[in-house]
């Protein structure tokens, strides 16, 4: 592997350490110089920081694409085309999102296994990439629970829950362990 290879690797790390309860950059680079550190030594410890700051910061567009027609779908599908307009993005690490390019104040402990997260004055729903499926949930599970949030209070309180119900009744995807 060369540094051409330090992106899949610095993203395929970064999806593994979030499954296991988060990660920052600087825990990413660690990670891949104790799993492959002749590419470490190769890189340099300031291009391996770099390249995992880049990944765990950045949308995956053509996920957001694939991500963005799933919602419109669903939202005829499955809510009548009632739910209005919201931007969807893939991305490696929500927590990240939701708190520094959104804003929204951290709660402790830090969401960082968070899978989906709906910013209602942006009109963004953020989705966690999961290269495979490991945390209990899958994208479109994820958008789906998050559409759900977009149509009722925003909490997971009753209406969420009935929504929830009816969404599963239809068909949609929606994850068992809610």
């Amino acid at each position: 592997m060369d540094c051409d290879g330090l992106r899949l690797l610095a993203a395929a790390m970064t999806i593994l350490l979030t499954d296991y309860g988060g990660t920052t950059a600087p825990d990413t680079c660690e990670a891949i110089a104790e799993a492959a550190p002749s590419l470490y030594r190769a890189c340099g410890f300031r291009r391996v920081l770099a390249v995992c700051e880049e990944i765990q910061h950045s949308e995956i567009s053509e996920q957001s694409a694939l991500f963005q027609r799933m919602f419109q779908q669903f939202n005829l599908r499955y809510f009548a085309g009632r739910l209005p307009d919201y931007k969807i993005l893939a991305v490696y690490d929500v927590w990240y999102w939701e708190t520094k390019r959104c804003g929204y104040p951290p709660c402790f402990p830090p969401a960082c296994e968070a899978v989906g997260f709906i910013d209602f004055a942006g009109r963004q729903i953020l989705i966690r990439f999961l290269g495979y499926h490991t945390c209990g949930f899958t994208m479109a599970e994820s958008l789906t629970h998050e559409m759900a949030h977009a149509a009722t209070d925003g909490d997971h309180g009753p209406n969420w829950r009935t929504e929830m119900a009816r969404l599963k009744g239809l068909g949609a995807p929606v994850n068992d362990d809610l």
